[in-house]
Formats: structure tokens, sequence, C-alpha cells
């Protein structure tokens, strides 16, 4: 599905919505290089369980900046991405107006999702938020300049070398293209700090998203 966000960005959208009554809806806002649709999995596991599911590829990701992977022409691509997500809550929020709405957010997705929910937290009925920490004041400065001064149009080829490339190393195919499940650290699990969530999604959530782990863990 491709949504038209606020200043009329194309937005590429993942939908799992082949639930026959469905009780919830969940919104996943994925992290940094990856897409909404790595998150399939975990998707029809929560389709099982009664929820509609729906995923973007933000700005810079996917196939919604195929052509520009990392870098979004906009004026604030964090921003921008967290007020898509806004737009993207009442979209579906108009389209299913009975259902529970809830919206999880996973490594930079946590990070949108925090300013998410200070901005729009009276959308949704809960929100899960997992991999995510607390960054400000001179660390965020450090970053900053770690990442190239902030310019949003310059590669941050050291920062790209000291998280995902470490990752990325030793883990290329045969033709050369790397394998993006490696990116990931094997050793991490999903743990989700919750916010405001109801019981029964969060459990559900766990248990699916531990179950999507462990299987891309056997499969490396």
């Amino acid at each position: 599905m491709i949504f038209e966000s606020f200043d009329g960005k194309k937005i590429f959208v993942h939908e799992w919505l082949d639930v026959a009554e469905p009780k919830g809806f969940v919104q996943i806002v994925h992290g940094m290089t990856e897409h909404g649709a790595r998150y399939a999995e975990f998707a029809k596991y929560l389709n099982e369980h009664g929820y509609l599911v729906a995923a973007d590829d933000h700005r810079g990701h996917g196939y919604t900046d195929p052509d520009s992977l990392g870098y979004s022409n906009c004026d604030n691509m964090f921003f921008d991405t967290v007020k898509d997500e806004g737009g993207l809550t009442d979209y579906y929020k108009a389209k299913y107006p009975d259902l529970k709405y809830f919206i999880f957010g996973f490594s930079y997705g946590s990070f949108l999702t925090q300013c998410y929910i200070s901005k729009y937290g009276d959308k949704v009925d809960g929100a899960v938020i997992g991999g995510s920490n607390k960054k400000k004041d001179f660390e965020v400065y450090l970053g900053a300049v770690a990442a190239g001064g902030g310019n949003q149009k310059k590669p941050a080829k050291f920062i790209e070398e000291q998280s995902f490339g470490k990752w990325a190393k030793n883990s290329k195919t045969a033709n050369g293209s790397l394998r993006m499940r490696k990116i990931t650290p094997p050793t991490m699990r999903i743990n989700f700090a919750v916010l405001f969530a109801r019981r029964s999604f969060t459990r559900i959530c766990s248990r699916g998203s531990n179950r999507f782990t462990r299987k891309s863990m056997q499969k490396d």
C-alpha cells in the first residue's frame, strides 16, 4: 500500500490484514537499515491472535527510498518520519474505528516511537518499545559530530563501520551480497520495556518476537 504523507511523500506500507474477526490493530515501527517486511513472521503471528498489522518502510529505507537508502530529501528525516507514523495511525484508525490500536517500535523505531508517544500518545490504546534506551545532551552532540557534523547528505562512514559494519564483516555470500540478518548481533534478544499496554497484547508480542528471534538465529 502507498500512503501519501503530510508533505506529499509517498510511503510504502506492508499490510497483514487477513484476520476473520480482528480484535485490535498493531502498527510496527521498524529499526535502522531494515524495512517493514522483516517483521512478516511476527505480523503473521499477531494475525493468528486476532490483530491486524501494518509496517511502513521509513524515509530512507526499503521501498520508500530504494534509490537513496539512508537518506531522504526532507526537512528533518527523524521528525518527518514521526509525522508519517502519526498520519498512518489516523489512516488506519479511520478505516478500523472499532478496534483497539497499538504501536510497537524496535531499535531506531523505538526512538521514533518515544517521540511519537510524546506527540500522539492520545491516538493509541497502548505502546510497546523494544531494544531502546535514552540519549541526551553531550552524547547526542558527540554522535552528531562522529556522524559527519549532522549533515544529512554526508555518509556517516565511521558510524556505519563501528556499528553495522562490525556485524556485516565476513558475512558476504558467494555473489558478494550481504546477508542482512547477520548485521544483528546473534546474542541479541528482543526485550520489551512496556510504557503502557494491555497485558494480553504484551504477552502475545513477547511470545511472538521471542519465537521469531529464535528462528532467525537457527536459520543463521
